[in-house]
């Protein structure tokens, strides 16, 4: 409570007080009576004669320029709550003292504007409501946004797509390049055939010129025809065997259990074991055309030529093993190759379509700004971008909006700007940073805290004046826009000067006092008040350090002196 409210209830309860029966305990020392007067006079003669001789001092009602002695016994004082302390200087800083100009923090006031055009389906505060950081304000439903949805789900598809033909691609990559590892693996074979069949060449001839023949050939003829009928039985087996893993493989893939990777390997595997049987089957009817005709050979003077001819034929075969395993390593290559380059498009396509969803979503981002929501509606949200108050409510329900529509005005008035005015000749005593303390009409006793945020780079050519901009803290949101304030600025050094709490202060403007303890009683001090500091107000004239002074119930002894001066003027 304020010291100008606490005034009048002060003074109500001395009042209140005295009728109860404080009489019984106070009295005053002046009194109309003649005897009061001279005693009085009495008294004055000894104060000037304890002066003469240096024993005492006492201040006279001309000095402080007023009369008023209240005396009161320590059961009274304890009743009335009073309480002295020694008057004492204290270190202060100047103060300058501006008027300025209560305005709203630009940073702290926002338009709220949708990011898109829309109709107005919900609006969720109202004109004077204070809402947190983040808290939903106003629902729109927007045509944009809805296809902005619709476009950000086709990229999405069109992602997934992507993805698929790059995994499939890369399937055939690897099937392919096992391709070509088993093509290149028969080549190895066929070569190493061709070798044998080479030497075995060089061997016949070296035995027939050498007359080695006889029955050799046609044994050699029945032991390949065997081999090769038993490679024949073999190959068939591995065909029958990997058919039957081939329609096992087949049947899971059309299950979903087994994937298409399997199922191309075990066709590859079932291919590979029908060229196996068509080639022993093959070399089962050459073994039988060379035993056939070493048996003709045999019957007759053929033998060596017979020998010869049929390693020759051996070799030959192989050539072409050879050169059909080397054409199949060429088309394992084509198909590596033709792989690679379907995974280039289809890495080309997937890098399109994550570009494709990458835009969908910004503009969608733009279109929607903070109240984006996961979905494909077109209803946006929109937020309050700090606390605050909603100072304009523009938004209507059913409303369409465009994109400059303002639907709401946001205050923050936890922190305001003031300007103030600093006289020309003042301005090097202010600087940026420089603390403040602001007050104001409305709350005379309270201070808001605040510094010196910029000042003006030029003064103004009409006031002679720079302006500073003051960032206050506004507790309580009671400075409000346009208010007329008062700036309080630390300028120069600091000074000692006594100060008092403001209860000990009594009387009105230009009439200031307080009561100093002196002896039994509490003496009335006219008294020159400086500056108000918080709860304590600068004495600059009327009191000395050291002199104790009543800072609790000051009230009381002045409601006494002043029914003493009503009874005195009565009596006179």
């Amino acid at each position: 409570m304020s010291t100008n409210r606490r005034t009048p209830l002060l003074v109500a309860g001395a009042f209140l007080f005295g009728t109860l029966g404080t009489a019984a305990v106070m009295s005053r020392v002046r009194s109309t009576t003649p005897v009061a007067a001279e005693s009085a006079e009495a008294q004055h003669g000894n104060d000037e004669h304890a002066d003469e001789h240096g024993e005492t001092e006492k201040h006279t009602d001309e000095e402080h320029g007023e009369e008023g002695h209240v005396r009161l016994d320590p059961a009274g004082a304890k009743t009335a709550g009073i309480r002295v302390e020694p008057a004492r200087y204290r270190p202060v800083q100047n103060i300058l003292t501006v008027p300025g100009t209560v305005e709203a923090s630009t940073e702290r006031v926002a338009k709220i504007t949708p990011p898109v055009a829309g109709r107005v389906v919900r609006v969720l505060v109202n004109l004077g409501d204070t809402v947190r950081t983040g808290q939903p304000l106003v629902i729109l439903d927007s045509y944009e946004v809805a296809q902005a949805h619709a476009a950000e789900h086709q990229a999405e598809s069109a992602v997934q797509q992507a993805k698929a033909r790059l995994e499939t691609a890369r399937a055939e990559i690897n099937q392919a390049q096992a391709g070509v590892a088993q093509a290149r693996a028969e080549v190895r074979q066929a070569q190493t055939r061709q070798s044998s069949a080479q030497v075995a060449v060089r061997n016949q001839r070296a035995l027939a010129r050498a007359g080695a023949f006889s029955q050799a050939p046609l044994q050699a003829a029945q032991s390949e025809l065997s081999e090769a009928q038993f490679e024949l039985l073999a190959a068939q087996t591995e065909v029958q065997t990997h058919l039957v893993a081939l329609q096992r493989t087949e049947r899971l893939f059309k299950e979903g259990i087994a994937s298409r990777a399997e199922l191309e390997q075990a066709q590859l595997e079932h291919r590979q074991d029908q060229a196996r049987a068509e080639r022993a089957r093959a070399r089962v009817e050459n073994a039988k055309q060379t035993l056939a005709r070493e048996r003709r050979v045999f019957s007759g003077d053929l033998l060596s030529r017979q020998a010869v001819q049929a390693t020759e034929a051996e070799v030959r075969a192989a050539e072409g093993d050879v050169q059909r395993a080397r054409q199949g390593v060429i088309r394992a290559q084509q198909d590596v190759r033709r792989a690679q380059k379907e995974e280039a498009a289809a890495l080309t396509a997937l890098n399109g379509a994550r570009q494709a969803l990458i835009a969908a979503r910004a503009n969608l981002y733009a279109l929607e700004g903070t109240g984006h929501a996961e979905g494909s509606g077109g209803k946006i949200t929109l937020f309050a971008p700090f606390g605050g108050v909603i100072a304009q409510q523009l938004a209507t329900l059913g409303e369409t909006v465009e994109r400059s529509t303002t639907l709401f005005l946001l205050e923050n008035l936890n922190s305001v700007i003031v300007q103030a005015s600093i006289p020309e000749k003042e301005v090097a005593r202010v600087r940026a940073g420089q603390r403040v303390e602001v007050t104001v009409a409305a709350y005379p006793n309270v201070r808001f805290p605040g510094t010196v945020r910029t000042l003006a780079t030029r003064v103004d050519e009409k006031t002679r004046a720079l302006a500073a901009r003051c960032l206050v803290s506004n507790q309580g949101r009671r400075l409000r826009p346009e208010m007329f304030a008062q700036v309080h600025l630390a300028a120069g050094p600091k000074r000692s000067v006594i100060l008092v709490p403001q209860n000990a202060v009594v009387g009105e403007e230009g009439a200031r006092a307080v009561f100093v303890a002196e002896g039994e009683g509490y003496e009335r001090r006219t008294v020159q008040v400086g500056e108000t500091r918080g709860a304590q107000v600068e004495i600059r004239e009327g009191l000395k350090a050291g002199e104790r002074v009543v800072v609790a119930g000051a009230f009381v002894l002045q409601s006494e002196a002043q029914k003493g001066e009503l009874s005195e003027g009565h009596a006179h």
